[in-house]
């Protein structure tokens, strides 16, 4: 029985009451304010030109003026200022202005548009009960009770102020049009309700969906990383060193600045693989990562290149200011207890756009000077300082 009431009447879910009823608050005072605004011109149209002077029509226009700049005063309050919640007060408010229209239908019903020679019900009191039924949304207890009281009220009122006039001419014609208005504010009520049960299922899935659409974005973006990044140390692999300097390239060309890569190898690193394992030998690895991640500039870039070797690109650096970088690297790592008190050192291979023209030649000559640096004895830069200072490679 429930179910299929619920089908005829649905009921807004539990989780969904309070949006709906800012949703139908917002809607009704809307049409308050734009009903309120016409009715003041008007009750003063008909109050000061088409009203006898004095007469209890006239002051009902003027009363019903002053009533409506109110209730205009108060939607324009509630308009700019919507609340978050509603009380008790809120829904009064919002009943009262469809209330009061049927109030006034009432008194001008029994009190000033009855002529018991030329009885009919009053064109405002029709007007009335429908424009209530399909401009506001109320709930069906609330339109049933405001269509009940409104219909009782004249059928019980009518014989004690016009006793003239025999039920038999309004009771049926009263309660057939309260019956008929009544529906028609149940099936707006029910049709506000489907409008909104269906905006908010399709707002949820458009949520979902950007949600969905975002979890995406950040799953994709993961595997983007991953797919740029060493496993072991984290640092950037080579495909994403690659395109690093291809883009250093471009810059370089394009403002005409001198950019630098640095190759560091860790020297006799399968030595320290052999003696205490690889375990051990990638540990090293990630601590020679971290320590150039900690020294580098926020514009520099670096990975691992292959094996136990690391490429940095850094960019508007030119030789000289490129070879002391690497070497304060060498010193760091030289100074460096590693784990197990292991004591490390590298070799440094350094080269600048300047002299080679472009990224291959780039690359070939710092790992030429990385060699020369293990030819060397290892443990240090090559071009050493003094031979940069003296205008040579060595």
């Amino acid at each position: 029985m429930n179910f299929f009431l619920n089908k005829i009447l649905p009921e807004i879910p539990a989780k969904d009451k309070n949006e709906f009823s800012l949703f139908k608050f917002r809607k009704n005072n809307f049409m308050i304010l734009i009903l309120s605004i016409f009715l003041i011109a008007e009750q003063m149209v008909y109050g000061l030109f088409m009203s006898v002077p004095y007469s209890n029509l006239q002051k009902v226009y003027l009363l019903s003026a002053l009533i409506m700049l109110i209730f205009a005063i108060v939607s324009i309050y509630f308009h700019r200022n919507v609340p978050v919640h509603l009380n008790i007060f809120h829904e009064i408010y919002e009943l009262s202005f469809g209330a009061y229209g049927m109030a006034i239908a009432l008194f001008r019903f029994l009190f000033i548009e009855t002529d018991a020679n030329a009885f009919r019900i009053p064109t405002v009191y029709i007007a009335v009960i429908y424009a209530v039924a399909v401009i506001y949304v109320f709930h069906y207890w609330q339109s049933f009770i405001l269509y009940l009281v409104l219909s009782l009220g004249v059928i019980f009122l009518m014989p004690e102020i016009h006793p003239e006039i025999k039920s038999d001419r309004y009771a049926a014609d009263i309660c057939s049009n309260g019956i008929i208005a009544f529906m028609i504010a149940v099936i707006h009520y029910r049709n506000f309700l489907k409008e909104f049960l269906f905006k908010t299922q399709i707002e949820s899935k458009n949520r979902d969906l950007i949600e969905k659409n975002h979890q995406i974005e950040r799953i994709n973006a993961g595997l983007e990383e991953l797919s740029v990044r060493d496993d072991l140390t984290g640092l950037f692999n080579r495909r994403k060193l690659d395109d690093d300097l291809r883009f250093a390239l471009n810059k370089s060309k394009r403002y005409n600045k001198d950019f630098s890569v640095i190759i560091m190898d860790v020297d006799h690193f399968k030595s320290i693989n052999d003696t205490y394992g690889h375990v051990e030998g990638d540990i090293v690895l990630c601590e020679i990562a971290n320590i150039i991640l900690n020294n580098i500039r926020d514009v520099d870039t670096c990975g691992r290149w292959g094996g136990e070797e690391f490429l940095v690109i850094c960019p508007e650096i030119d030789i000289v200011n490129a070879v002391h970088f690497a070497e304060r690297l060498r010193q760091i790592i030289y100074l460096n207890t590693f784990h197990e008190n292991l004591k490390v050192t590298s070799s440094f291979g350094v080269a600048s756009y300047a002299e080679c023209g472009n990224v291959d030649s780039l690359l070939r000559r710092a790992d030429a000077r990385l060699y020369e640096a293990k030819a060397n004895g290892r443990n240090r830069v090559e071009p050493v300082l003094a031979a940069i200072d003296n205008g040579s490679d060595h």
